[in-house]
Formats: structure tokens, sequence, C-alpha cells
């Protein structure tokens, strides 16, 4: 989804990811949500879950660890 002036919805979507490192950037982020040594990446997930869900949340922390 593109930023408008009505609607103020960001894509999380990982762009070019392809059909191979999607899953395992997920796995990635998935185990760094449950690490303790990294606490930013747990409240980062934290925070985009209650806004946006689980799932969309998952595909953030994904992408984020890739960038």
């Amino acid at each position: 989804m593109l930023k408008t002036i009505y609607n103020n919805c960001e894509s999380v979507r990982i762009l070019k990811a392809g059909q191979y490192i999607k899953p395992l950037l997920v796995e990635c982020a998935l185990n760094a949500i449950k690490d303790n040594s990294c606490p930013y990446i747990k409240a980062r997930y934290e925070s985009i879950k209650k806004r946006r869900g689980h799932k969309k949340a998952i595909i953030a922390i994904a992408r984020l660890l890739l960038v």
C-alpha cells in the first residue's frame, strides 16, 4: 500500500525476497524475538504487534534484520 493523504498505511512487505529467502528471514525474526540478548528487537516487535498484528510484525522484524 502506498502512503496517501487519505490513508496512512505503509507497506511492510519484503521486496525482492523470493520464495526461498523469505521463510528463512521469518525463522530468524521469530528466534530474534525470543532471544533476550537484544531487547530492542522484542520491544519493536511488541510495538508493531499492537498496531498491526503478529504476522505483519514478524515481516517487519525480518525486514529490519535484512536491512
